[in-house]
């Protein structure tokens, strides 16, 4: 434990119980990816990561640029019969600039819905499809 360094990311998360699968605007293209177990959405181009990390790095809360995952697709014990789960997993500040961590519990609903939303603009039927959700700070 003396070289133990706390980092100073983690992660912001978003759990959901899903009715359907979420159906992606690209399987218009390539039909495969409604069956991904994981996607990245939202990084366009290298210098996209970048400002994420120089945003978090320094407390700020970055555009919604996400690690999707429907487990359930792959794992059927993940949910019931005919149900999803799916999940958010988005880098994060640990200590936000405003208001250092315990700020999460004023922002955390707001950034839940933000990133919803950025994950249905490449799955349509996303936000019909959720029966509920939780989010989950680097707290």
């Amino acid at each position: 434990m003396q070289n133990y360094t706390r980092m100073d990311w983690s992660f912001f998360t978003v759990h959901m119980a899903l009715r359907e699968a979420p159906h992606y605007r690209a399987a218009e293209f390539d039909p495969d990816i409604d069956q991904a177990w994981v996607l990245n959405i939202g990084y366009e181009s290298l210098e996209d990561l970048n400002d994420h990390w120089r945003r978090i790095r320094r407390g700020q809360i970055p555009e919604p640029r996400l690690n999707c995952a429907v487990n359930s697709l792959h794992d059927p014990m993940d949910a019931p019969d005919g149900r999803y789960t799916g999940l958010i997993r988005h880098f994060a500040p640990y200590e936000l600039a405003t208001g250092g961590a315990e700020a999460w519990d004023e922002f955390k609903d707001g950034f839940a819905r933000r990133c919803i939303d950025k994950w249905a603009q490449h799955a349509p039927n996303l936000s019909a499809a959720i029966i509920d959700w939780t989010p989950h700070t680097p707290l």
